[in-house]
Formats: C-alpha cells, structure tokens, sequence
C-alpha cells in the first residue's frame, strides 16, 4: 500500500510541474508514461497478486492417480490411501513448476509408489480462465504394482467466470504401462484322448500381466462459487466452489500373461492361449455424471482444503458404479 500512495504521489507531482508550463506532455514524456505503464514492476504495485511464489502442502484421500482430473482418477478407483507431499513454484507470468510425490502404505509399510513432476501455464481475465499442464509420472514399472497406471498425463481447461454459473470444458489424456500380479482360481473343460473323455480342471496361481492403458476424457461442467472474506480475522477468506460434471471418454487396454501359469503347462498351453492376451477398447462414450465440493480455507499464507467428488459410472458393467473420492490438503504460500 505504501507503493501505491508513492506511485501516486510520484505522479502528481510530475503532472504539477508540467502544468506549471504547458497543458499538454511532450512526446518524450509521453513516451516515459507509456514505458512506466507497461512496466511490470510498476503494475505490480496496484496489483499485490502479481507476484511469484512458492507452494508447499501436504495432501492425503483415497485412490489418487492424477492431481488434475478426477475423471482419470474415477477410472482407477481402488479405495487405497494415498499421501501427497508437493512442492510448485508459480511464476506471475502464468507458468508454474512442481513435484508431487504419491505414498500409500503397503505390506505395512508407507512407500512412494510414484512421482509426478508437473509444467503449467494458466491465464485469466475478468471473464474467463483457462490453462494447460503436462505431468511425468517416475514409478517402479519393474515390479508388480497396480498402485501406479499412468505415465503422462497432459490437461487443459476453458471457464466462462462472468455469469453466476459458469460453464467450462477441460480436455484429458492419460497413458501408461504398468505390472500386476494377483491369485486367481477358475475351471477349465478340456477332452482326454485315451480314453475318450471330457475333464474339468481348476487352474490356480499367480496371475502376473503386463499392461498398457490409455484414457480420453471430456468434461463438460457447471460451477458456481461463493467468496467471503474476513470471517474470523482480517486476513482470512473461504471459497465454496460446487461443480456439476458430464464426464466422456474412450479408452484401451490390453493385458498380456507373462507367468508360469500359462507358459510353464505344455498341454494346456494351447488351450489356454485365448487367455494369454486380452485387448479391450472403448470409444467415446458418455462414461459418467460426476459433482464435487471444494473448499478453501485461508488465513495469512496457511490454506486448508478438503474436497469430495461423487461420481456414477452410465455405461453397462459388472463392477462398482459409484465411487467417492475425498481428499484433505493443507499448504503455506511464500
């Protein structure tokens, strides 16, 4: 504020000296006002937001794969525990920097399953807001984990802030190769040859696969968000942001058997070959109806966090329609 009453006072007083001569500016005046106006360190002083800042938080929820969508969160669903340290950095020129680590507690253990180190840029204006990220995600693909699918994710998003609801769109892509291994029992019906006859067999073992997935979404969204400040203190603030969400997409996934179980049996090996891969593709589909519930609480440069997002798959499937993702993170700013 000091530096707003001294770039005031600056310039009235250079208007009162010129005033004492002529009514109007020299170009060569003219030309300073102009460069002055064009400074960002002198719009800066209008504007305290226009600054560049550090992020430090700490987030925990259930079954996080992506720190941008939610969709691609909802399509790896496994209800685990997830812990999520991150550092970013954001530039006043829009772009940001940042690394996010994603711990869950595995055999008993709290281990980093993955890191994702993220590049964005975001820009708005008094009537919209928009911005793009890209995120590499570093995890052990050489064991056998299903915590970890996806390896780059890229994401972009259009908002319309003027009306009291606002509409948006954001676009996602996600892709990955990953391990798993899990126990699996089932029978299988073959014929003997000597002598004729029909037997049933109970597979059992370790499943192990290698797998490859991708994923395309499209939201369509509706937000609205209520502001108050000055709540308990005078440098406090809260933000409600509720969202309404059409979630469509495509996918692919192929699986591929590598373990014993289907390569160490010579005489079921044939038969058993139509199992030894499995691709499966889907096209672009309206996958689900989604809503979530943001909540920012600050005061001073501490910020808390907690969100939910609801969301009901539409397509027909034998699994889990619904699913709920919560999350809770809290930060410093400085």
């Amino acid at each position: 504020m000091k530096n707003l009453y001294l770039a005031l006072t600056f310039i009235l007083c250079t208007n009162n000296v010129v005033a004492q001569t002529d009514t109007t500016l020299s170009k060569q005046d003219k030309s300073r006002l102009d460069s002055m106006l064009n400074s960002d360190e002198f719009l800066s002083m209008f504007d305290d937001s226009a600054r560049s800042y550090f992020d430090v938080s700490l987030g925990f929820g259930n079954g996080t794969f992506s720190t941008q969508n939610q969709a691609v969160n909802a399509t790896g669903f496994t209800n685990q525990l997830v812990l999520t340290p991150a550092l970013f950095y954001f530039f006043k020129s829009g772009f940001n920097l940042g690394v996010t680590g994603f711990l869950t507690n595995k055999s008993s253990q709290l281990k980093l399953y993955q890191t994702g180190a993220s590049i964005g840029y975001d820009f708005s204006t008094k009537n919209i807001a928009t911005g793009i990220s890209y995120t590499r995600y570093f995890g052990d693909n050489n064991t056998y984990s299903g915590s970890s699918i996806y390896q780059n994710e890229a994401f972009g998003y259009l908002k319309y802030t003027k009306p009291f609801i606002q509409p948006g769109i954001s676009i996602g892509y996600a892709n990955g190769k990953y391990k798993s291994a899990d126990f699996v029992s089932f029978p299988f019906k073959y014929r003997l040859l000597n002598p004729i006859r029909d037997t049933t067999v109970i597979v059992k073992g370790i499943d192990s696969t290698i797998n490859t997935t991708s994923y395309f979404s499209i939201t369509l969204s509706a937000e609205h968000t209520f502001e108050f400040e000055n709540i308990f203190t005078q440098s406090d603030g809260l933000t409600i942001s509720s969202i309404f969400m059409l979630n469509a997409g495509s996918d692919k996934f192929t699986e591929n058997h590598t373990n014993n179980l289907f390569t160490n049996r010579p005489r079921l090996a044939a038969r058993l070959s139509s199992k030894k891969k499995i691709a499966q593709a889907n096209k672009m589909q309206l996958q689900s109806i989604a809503s979530s519930i943001n909540i920012t609480y600050g005061i001073g440069k501490f910020y808390v966090q907690p969100n939910v997002y609801f969301d009901y798959y539409l397509p027909e499937t034998t699994g889990q329609r619904f699913s709920s993702i919560v999350g809770l993170t809290a930060g410093f700013t400085f």
